[in-house]
């Protein structure tokens, strides 16, 4: 048995040839997330709603923190040249 001839069909089911899951949120599930801590939603109650474990995992939809990041940038007022 070597790399390019792995041997005889083992008879096991082909799911452990598939990629492992990402950490990442998939894009279609963090969107209903994502606009529900838009709209002010509580990140508990997200939580329940999305079946998570952990608020951690929730989180990472929260896009809240960015966003007030930026329009705290466009509001400061910078010194004329």
């Amino acid at each position: 048995m070597t790399p390019s001839d792995p041997g005889p069909y083992d008879g096991r089911p082909i799911d452990h040839l598939r990629r492992k899951p990402s950490n990442r949120p998939s894009p279609v599930a963090a969107t209903p997330g994502a606009s529900l801590l838009d709209a002010g939603v509580d990140v508990f109650t997200v939580q329940k709603l999305a079946g998570h474990a952990d608020a951690v995992t929730t989180a990472r939809y929260d896009r809240r923190r960015e966003t007030a990041q930026r329009e705290a940038a466009q509001r400061l007022a910078l010194p004329a040249a």
